[in-house]
């Protein structure tokens, strides 16, 4: 069964690539070159996606190894209640 993207969704996918045009290849075993290129392609969609004003966010911490943690984000339609679904 083919893929099916969400219209929304496909429209931004295909704005964001014709904008960023063609994008090298990362050197093998390059995983910071990688994350580097990464990053580019995923600000250009956080530019791209329309606002959603129905939707509110919260940050959280979650603790790892060596006294880090990693930035999580909850994304919940506004006056929903999700604890109760």
């Amino acid at each position: 069964m083919p893929l099916t993207l969400d219209a929304e969704i496909a429209a931004v996918l295909a704005a964001t690539a014709a904008a960023a045009g063609e994008i090298p290849a990362a050197a093998h075993g390059s995983a910071l070159e990688l994350r580097a290129q990464i990053d580019v392609m995923l600000a250009g969609l956080n530019s791209m996606d329309p606002e959603s004003p129905d939707v509110a966010t919260k940050d959280y911490e979650i603790p790892v190894a060596s006294d880090s943690s990693i930035l999580a984000r909850w994304y919940t339609k506004s006056g929903s209640n999700p604890a109760q679904q």
